[in-house]
């Protein structure tokens, strides 16, 4: 009975969507190659489709609709996304096409049936945090998602998901079916401080000895009196290097994203991209912690760097001073000088 029905379901779509899709999407139409290609990975889709290679004809289409848009790909697009258990993707692009098509359109109808059976069978889950809403981001199958999302509770795909606060170290597996409505409630508690060790004792007074006549200490070789400007001079060579590659980064992020752009549109605040566009924001997406992570180590090493200098400097000043005291030992009165 379910073949029957996804015989019939595809027979109306793709019928109805290659009369739309020989007609001229808008003023501009693409070059010929690009038409013909895209036409010839529409032809391939359907057939695919007609043989139950959702996977396959799904990926021709995107293709085809990333090449030359058409509202009867995008029809098709949703009928393999639901076919392939896809049903929040299937949803989305149901609602943009129904958003797309004037009433008169006999594909409005079929499109409404579509997406009045699909909105119910769509699971959500809701995530709380001892018992609240979280304060953190968690990650849902490796894509982080804002807290806020997973409290009001969020629509996913019937299957297996693995969910994470990576901060807490809590990782929790959930396996959702149709029509399922899921309240997970995670329970973090706050890692223990490690204890801290008690002081040593203090030893017992004893008698103070008087000291003989101490030996003048001699510079260490390659510096002057009170230390070395070498450690200071490394840390800021090494905050240098971590600045400039934080900034390199940061670049190559901003370039992806912005190159991303051209391969992206956004929908009812819903951003679609395609696979190109996807592969730019995600590497936009990777660059972008090296770029602050390695610029907060090059302000960090400066820091130290200044810290350092200040130090040897006055470690140089106090060295540099002439000082005299006198020790009292038996039979003998000593005048012990440093400089």
């Amino acid at each position: 009975m379910r073949a029957r029905y996804w015989t019939l379901t595809m027979a109306v779509v793709l019928g109805i969507s290659a009369t739309a899709h020989a007609q001229p999407a808008g003023p501009q139409a693409p070059p010929a190659d690009v038409h013909a290609q895209a036409e010839e990975q529409f032809r391939q889709a359907r057939m695919a489709m007609n043989e139950q290679r959702y996977a396959q004809a799904v990926n021709l289409l995107r293709a085809s609709q990333a090449a030359e848009f058409g509202r009867g790909k995008l029809l098709n697009i949703a009928v393999c996304e639901e076919a392939l258990g896809q049903l929040v993707l299937a949803l989305d692009h149901y609602e943009m096409v129904a958003a797309q098509l004037p009433d008169t359109d006999e594909r409005a109808s079929v499109v409404a049936s579509k997406i009045a059976a699909l909105r119910p069978r769509i699971p959500t889950l809701q995530i709380l945090v001892n018992g609240a809403a979280p304060g953190r981001s968690l990650t849902i199958d490796g894509q982080e998602v804002p807290a806020s999302v997973f409290a009001a509770g969020m629509r996913l795909d019937p299957g297996a998901h693995s969910i994470d606060i990576v901060e807490a170290g809590c990782h929790r597996d959930v396996i959702l079916t149709e029509r399922q409505h899921e309240q997970l409630n995670l329970k973090v508690t706050s890692v223990a401080p490690f204890p801290m060790p008690e002081p040593d004792p203090e030893p017992p007074a004893t008698a103070p000895v008087p000291d003989p006549a101490p030996p003048r200490s001699e510079p260490a070789a390659g510096s002057s009196l009170g230390g070395s400007w070498t450690p200071s001079v490394g840390l800021g060579v090494m905050g240098l290097a971590s600045l400039g590659t934080g900034t390199v980064f940061g670049i190559l992020a901003l370039s992806k994203q912005n190159e991303s752009d051209a391969s992206c549109d956004v929908f009812k605040g819903t951003t679609y991209c395609d696979p190109r566009g996807a592969d730019l924001r995600a590497s936009s997406r990777s660059f972008a912690p090296i770029s602050t992570l390695t610029i907060a180590l090059g302000a960090s090493l400066l820091g130290m760097a200044v810290w350092k200098f200040v130090d040897t400097a006055r470690s140089r000043s106090k060295a540099a001073r002439v000082t005299t005291r006198l020790a009292v030992a038996p039979g003998s009165v000593l005048v012990v000088g440093s400089w």
